[in-house]
């Protein structure tokens, strides 16, 4: 009896060593080019951002065709609006800055390096600022904000064998960024470097 208990030993490494091979970690970081999404609505300007973060993944067979990616990720978000104008008359340029913590949860499809990938994602905001200098211009405060945001991601990418890829998103979010109002909505376009630890 003793044996048979003896040779369960070598099985449950070879397991737990399996496992481990389907099991990544990792981590990215990128460019955001972020607007306030409104229907029928032109304007505001995109505005420079930066995102990055770890990333775990889950592969559901060896060849890594299948996979699950959930991510943890600052993201700073915004808008650029170039038509107000300050005390003096004069053209100027406001920036209006959201920085979210987010959390997508990304079904990935990896084809000989080619990546594909799709999910939701839960937003937290962590901080807001603008330099709208305009005395006629109210300051939303954080109650004026949602402070959680649900929105999804869409991207492809391509992933080299040793563990670096290039993924390109476009983000949306159901959710609008203010309390009072379902719109607007944030809409992100995103470049992200990564890279995957444990690969071959």
């Amino acid at each position: 009896m003793k044996h048979k208990y003896l040779c369960l030993i070598p099985a449950l490494f070879l397991t737990h060593l399996a496992f481990g091979q389907q099991l990544r970690f990792g981590v990215k970081g990128g460019l955001n080019y972020a607007k306030p999404r409104i229907r029928n609505v032109v304007g505001p300007d995109r505005l420079l951002g930066i995102n990055g973060g770890v990333v775990l993944r889950y592969s559901f067979a060896t060849d890594g065709f299948w996979n699950v990616q959930p991510e943890l990720l600052f993201s700073a978000k915004g808008a650029k609006d170039k038509y107000g104008r300050t005390v003096t008359g004069e053209r100027a340029t406001y920036n209006y800055r959201q920085n979210y913590l987010e959390l997508p949860i990304l079904a990935k499809i990896n084809t000989h390096g080619l990546t594909f990938e799709a999910g939701p994602q839960l937003g937290y905001l962590l901080s807001f600022s603008d330099n709208n200098d305009n005395p006629l211009y109210q300051r939303p405060q954080r109650q004026d904000y949602n402070s959680v945001q649900l929105g999804y991601i869409v991207g492809v990418g391509y992933e080299l064998p040793t563990g670096l890829s290039l993924t390109l998103r476009y983000s949306d979010d159901i959710t609008g960024i203010y309390a009072a109002s379902a719109a607007p909505r944030n809409s992100v376009l995103q470049a992200q470097l990564g890279y995957l630890f444990g690969m071959k």
